[in-house]
């Protein structure tokens, strides 16, 4: 059967398990469910917007990361950790963010097999034009929260977190 649209998409889920079985134990859902929901969503509108740039998410990141460094400069190996990424992919990244001209590689003076990856002047004034739009977009899918609801749910959601990264 179809279903209608939902305000809440992750309720009707909820309730049509509870049709199959009253017994499952949905409380996961209730909050994951629309964790991945609110991120896909989010995700949807980042992509949208980086695409006015000629950019992808994954680019976006990278160049983010570099451009809150004090240098602008990070390993790869820094870059990964920040960015949650494959080596393999990260490679791909920057060879593509390289020949856009927004990064370059350099060695790394204290250590011959590893190099820098640096902002370049380019990619940092792309970078500023492109910060702020995405920033407002994260800010505006957090407006229903008044002080008290948003302070909450970012002390919940980083306790989860947490615990999630200790397991």
């Amino acid at each position: 059967m179809t279903h209608k649209k939902h305000a809440d998409l992750v309720q009707y889920i909820i309730n049509q398990w509870h049709q199959f079985d009253p017994q499952l134990d949905t409380s996961g859902t209730e909050i994951i469910g629309r964790i991945v929901r609110i991120s896909s969503i989010v995700g949807r509108s980042v992509d949208k917007n980086l695409d006015r740039f000629q950019m992808t998410v994954g680019e976006f990141d990278v160049l983010a990361a570099l451009a809150r460094e004090k240098k602008q400069e990070l390993t790869p190996k820094q870059l990964q950790d920040l960015i949650l990424i494959s080596s393999g992919g990260l490679t791909n990244r920057i060879d593509q963010l390289e020949k856009k001209g927004l990064i370059e590689r350099s060695p790394n003076p204290n250590d011959r097999r590893s190099l820098f990856v640096k902002l370049t002047s380019t990619g940092l004034e792309l970078l500023k034009e492109v910060a702020p739009t995405h920033l407002e977009i994260e800010r505006q899918f957090i407006h229903a929260l008044n002080e008290e609801e948003y302070a909450e749910l970012r002390k919940l959601l980083g306790k989860i977190l947490n615990h999630i990264n200790v397991s």
